[in-house]
């Protein structure tokens, strides 16, 4: 539980824009510096991420990604199946969308790991702030839930009501272990059927981070404005955040990650003299 993440190159709350659906590891030509006052950040952590930049990565120190590692993986591990008939992801017309007409169409996807005691409080956190505060609309979020067996069974039910509860797109992966490279081409293949293209915006990020806007903005309405400046990648501040102790604890859902979590620091950065921050908005 807690939060905070990790500085592997995974991706994490930094949003990019897709080059055509089908490919993975695409480059950008063109990108925006968004940090400080001016840009956008990531609680607890933010990095250069969306679709196209991610490889097969281990899961983060706090539990909260979903995904294994294909790292020194044996041959023989077992795959696993989405539980259930196929669905199809079928998000409104943008009209239905409730966006503003400068805005930009943001899709928000995610794992979440049944076996990881915080997912399900950790997952209430990362809709309410994704969808409540940052205003990215719930049909626009996807999330895969992973359960390798019957043990997690008491945590699938509980993220499933809560996904459900905000009509929240998403599917329940049994098994063993759930690979980075299968998910992602999954939803692709989501995405491709669904008519997102390269005017759209895709955000990958575990359930601990949470991508934070300029003050005044939501995500949708940053990224629209990015795009009239023509850049088709952001960066992002990456912002850990702590309990008042130093401490990551677990957060309740009837609590706030604002008062979970008051301080805003850079733990990634400690070996060079990095400071912590008094409390901090977002979550």
């Amino acid at each position: 539980g807690g939060a905070r993440g990790r500085g592997d190159g995974g991706p994490g709350g930094v949003p990019s824009r897709i080059d055509g659906v089908s490919t993975l590891g695409a480059g950008h030509s063109a990108d925006a510096s968004a940090s400080g006052g001016d840009g956008a950040t990531t609680d607890a952590s933010s990095r250069r991420s969306g679709k196209t930049t991610r490889d097969d990565a281990g899961s983060s120190s706090s539990g909260s990604s979903a995904f294994a590692s294909t790292r020194g993986a044996p041959l023989s591990i077992k795959r696993g199946r989405f539980r259930g008939h196929p669905k199809t992801f079928r998000p409104p017309d943008r009209e239905l969308s409730g966006l503003n007409a400068t805005d930009a169409r943001v899709f928000v996807l995610a794992g979440a790991a049944a076996a990881d005691p915080a997912a399900p409080a950790l997952l209430e956190h990362f809709l309410t702030h994704h969808v409540d505060v940052a205003k990215v609309p719930a049909s626009h979020v996807m999330v895969v839930v992973h359960a390798r067996d019957a043990d997690d069974d008491d945590a699938v039910d509980a993220m499933v009501s809560t996904l459900r509860r905000r009509r929240v797109f998403h599917e329940v992966w049994e098994g063993e272990a759930l690979l980075f490279s299968a998910v992602a081409h999954h939803w692709e293949n989501h995405l491709a059927n669904a008519g997102v293209d390269e005017e759209d915006w895709i955000v990958v990020a575990d359930l601990d981070e949470h991508v934070s806007p300029p003050s005044g903005q939501t995500v949708p309405s940053f990224l629209g404005s990015v795009d009239e400046m023509g850049y088709s990648l952001v960066h992002g501040a990456w912002v850990d955040r702590v309990a008042e102790s130093g401490e990551l604890v677990d957060a309740a859902v009837e609590t706030t990650m604002s008062d979970a979590f008051p301080l805003r620091c850079s733990v990634g950065a400690c070996g060079g003299g990095a400071g912590v921050g008094g409390v901090g908005g977002g979550g």
